[in-house]
């Protein structure tokens, strides 16, 4: 696993090719059809660490992001 590139996040867009898959995988906030600039966006691409695992042949197949969580509060 490797953080993610350019061609990783213009690889990922082609994994949803309808609305309905764009659903299930970003939520229903997700634009579709999408751009570029607002796919990366709803992806949270600035907001979260991204990361992405390639096949031996290069192909993409795994993406994950990490992004901080606030301290429960305790009481």
């Amino acid at each position: 696993m490797k953080l993610a590139t350019d061609r990783d996040i213009d690889e990922l867009m082609t994994w949803f090719p309808d609305a309905a898959s764009v659903d299930i995988w970003g939520g229903p906030e997700f634009r579709f059809p999408f751009t570029r600039k607002t796919f990366v966006k709803d992806c949270g691409i600035k907001k979260m660490i991204s990361y992405s695992l390639r096949a031996p042949d290069g192909r993409m197949v795994a993406f994950g992001q990490r992004s901080a969580r606030e301290k429960a509060v305790t009481r």
